[in-house]
């Protein structure tokens, strides 16, 4: 059985990571099976194509314009997702993962510029919603963590 990881809908995305244009990623694999997801055919770990070192350099590459990596999920197996984070920060990119869980391996987190945690929740809503569940944190160094107010469009300290 193959160590990658496989992915879908690699798309240049605005609004995802404040102030970033980031080339995102669906990994496939997701097993939370979120009511309302918009990517449930990624649910099957096989879904779409294997992400390999050289299919993510060719695609970093492709979009150099970008400032970020984002990825949707991969939790299932975190070695490979934390070698494909070193591979993107070998670009200078910064990086960015959106998870359903409610916390992240230390080691994942030191690899992130920013994350998303929280399950989705249709009723409610996603990030920008007052009554979400879900947090984008942005890593600012090791012990310095920020939590973005998408109604204020602020980043708030929650953690020195």
């Amino acid at each position: 059985m193959s160590n990658n990881l496989f992915f879908s809908n690699p798309q240049v995305v605005l609004q995802e990571v404040p102030d970033e244009l980031s080339l995102a990623i669906s990994i496939s694999g997701c097993n939370l099976g979120c009511s309302g997801c918009h990517s449930s055919e990624t649910w099957d770990k096989s879904y779409g194509s294997e992400l390999t070192d050289t299919i993510l350099r060719n695609l970093l590459t492709k979009h150099k314009h970008i400032s970020c990596l984002l990825i949707y999920d991969g939790m299932h197996n975190v070695d490979r997702l934390t070698e494909l984070l070193v591979i993107a920060k070998s670009f200078n990119l910064k990086t960015a993962m959106y998870t359903g869980l409610n916390v992240l391996e230390l080691e994942l987190v030191n690899l992130l510029d920013y994350y998303k945690l929280g399950k989705y929740d249709k009723q409610l809503g996603g990030l920008s919603s007052t009554t979400t569940n879900q947090r984008l944190y942005k890593v600012i160094q090791p012990n310095a963590i920020h939590q973005y107010n998408f109604q204020s469009k602020q980043w708030n300290i929650v953690h020195t």
